[in-house]
């Protein structure tokens, strides 16, 4: 490979693992949750919400009061996404490494195997 071959498979290796990181955080990201109504509804009879300062006999109830205290947010289970990215971030290497270091022909293999897999776990599975 030649220089501007090289770079391009080098950037190409750093745009395959953002995303794969991208998606990664995504899939393991549990999604906000809205409050109930009914949980909405003992918050104001037990006065557990403030009422909005904007607020006027006008504004709809769900509207009026501020609710943000019982949202529960995005979670991300840490874990699994630190381990999964180490695990992604060392497979990246390996095609950079041979990229930069080993056969060509095997370099654009390997290269195609890593744009190829969907998961982490696939990636084991390929190499073993």
């Amino acid at each position: 490979m030649d220089q501007n071959q090289k770079r391009y498979a080098m950037n190409r290796v750093k745009e395959v693992l953002d995303a794969k990181t991208k998606e990664l955080k995504s899939r393991l990201t549990t999604k906000a949750k809205e409050p109930t109504d009914k949980a909405k509804l003992e918050a104001i009879r037990f006065n557990d919400v403030e009422l909005k300062s904007k607020a006027q006999l006008s504004t709809p109830l769900g509207q009026a009061f501020d609710f943000s205290s019982l949202e529960i947010p995005n979670e991300v289970d840490e874990d699994k996404y630190a381990k999964s990215l180490v695990e992604l971030c060392e497979r990246a290497a390996k095609v950079k490494d041979l990229i930069m270091l080993g056969d060509s022909n095997v370099a654009m293999k390997e290269l195609q195997s890593f744009i190829e897999e969907t998961t982490v776990a696939d990636s084991k599975s390929k190499t073993r």
